[in-house]
């Protein structure tokens, strides 16, 4: 999934004010988008530069029932990624793609011994905003995910055609995960 035009299943882990916002937008696309929460709220609401995005997206706070998807955004704490490890071994099939939207590095290291099938796609995220009450956040500046070139990037410009959110994808330094 991911072309233009085609409903595309994501599921969103750590909806706070980034995974918020990814969230927010995958849904304007016309995505099938599934937040996974702790606790469920009733809207989703991103408030942005005089535009507000309202959305009422599947809610789950556990993961039975929820459809196997093609994209998980991973938008979590660094830290907290074992917390949300059920989520990712229930994702966790081949041809799924776990984008890691998580500040620091060493994302492929610290996802692989959850995420064994899957592929994980480390990125750099830029993106300022805040919640500001469950489920409403306010996006005061960027929303760029910096991506390896290949297949994910393509898949993710494409996931997010058409929205606010900026994909930029560069090439991978030996030894480096990603350069900017």
């Amino acid at each position: 999934g991911g072309r233009p035009g085609v409903v595309t299943s994501v599921a969103v882990v750590g909806v706070g004010s980034v995974g918020g916002f990814f969230a927010a937008h995958a849904v304007a696309a016309g995505h099938d988008v599934t937040l996974c929460v702790h606790t469920p709220f009733d809207e989703l609401v991103v408030e942005s530069e005089g535009t507000v995005l309202r959305s009422r997206p599947r809610i789950a706070v556990e993961p039975a029932g929820v459809p196997p998807p093609d994209w998980v955004l991973l938008a979590t704490k660094a830290h907290q990624t074992e917390g949300a490890s059920h989520w990712l071994r229930a994702f966790d099939r081949a041809g799924t793609k776990v984008v890691v939207i998580q500040n620091g590095v060493e994302h492929v290291a610290r996802l692989r011994p959850l995420v064994a099938r899957a592929e994980i796609v480390p990125t750099v995220v830029y993106c300022g905003a805040e919640v500001i009450a469950p489920g409403h956040i306010v996006h005061r500046r960027n929303g760029l995910l910096i991506v390896e070139e290949g297949d994910a990037a393509r898949g993710l410009t494409e996931l997010y055609a058409g929205t606010a959110v900026a994909i930029r994808a560069t090439a991978r330094v030996p030894g480096v995960h990603l350069v900017l």
